[in-house]
């Protein structure tokens, strides 16, 4: 990136944030840093990195407050990154965008989620460690998903994704584990908890369950993670 050409001349650089990986919207606090450079008065300035897969946002700026220039910014990966602009602050009023729209129920609470690992899943493959885990998180109408963890019955997934609720009170989070194939995903077990209340933050270490008829029979392994819920939809 770089400051324009005409007036007086200022100090430019930028800082990579990891951020959830189902963002859509802009960050309204700093979050977890990936990599940046050193602000330096020149019109143009590079950084090269090597960062894990996952979402990012670069955050090009001023050393100092208050100073506004047009700025271009230009970014090179080794695999495709479909960059694209945040510009929304939080998701629009109803389904038509205007503050009068009354045809959909507007979020309530913002639910951010960190998975931090599983434990001691079931060997399901026969080559390998045994199984090439994945975590599926659904909540209301809304879904994602990890990265798939490769030959492993311990997968550390270290992700963060958030969820924007209509219905914090009654809603509920659910993550299953599943074992990727070629063909067909093998369900490996499930987890369903209540949100946290505004302003909360629980951690758990909860045993996967069976689904369906099968929903009380214990299955093998735990998933451990941290759910958070704001009703201030700014709050990350």
């Amino acid at each position: 990136g770089g400051g324009a050409d005409t007036g007086a001349s200022f100090s430019i650089g930028f800082f990579v944030m990891r951020v959830e990986e189902n963002r859509k919207y802009k960050t309204h606090v700093v979050q977890e840093k990936a990599a940046g450079i050193t602000f330096t008065n020149k019109r143009s300035v590079f950084g090269k990195f090597t960062l894990s897969s996952g979402r990012y946002i670069v955050v090009p700026s001023t050393f100092d407050p208050g100073q506004e220039r047009p700025f271009l910014l230009r970014i090179f990966t080794e695999s495709a990154n479909h960059a694209k602009e945040l510009k929304r602050d939080v998701p629009a009023k109803g389904c038509c965008g205007y503050l009068c729209c009354c045809c959909v129920r507007y979020p309530q609470a913002l639910v951010t989620v960190h998975i931090d690992s599983a434990q001691g899943l079931q060997k399901q493959d026969i080559i390998g460690a045994g199984a090439d885990p994945l975590c599926i998180l659904k909540c209301e109408r809304t879904k994602a998903q990890t990265h798939v963890k490769r030959n492993t019955l311990d997968p550390v997934f270290k992700s963060r994704f958030s969820f924007y609720v209509k219905n914090p009170a009654s809603s509920e989070l659910k993550f299953q584990v599943w074992n990727s194939n070629l063909l067909i995903d093998r369900f490996m077990g499930q987890v369903i908890v209540p949100l946290p209340r505004d302003g909360e933050s629980e951690r758990h270490t909860k045993h996967l369950m069976g689904r369906g008829r099968h929903s009380d029979e214990e299955q093998s392994g735990t998933v451990t993670f941290r759910v958070e819920c704001s009703h201030n939809l700014r709050a990350t």
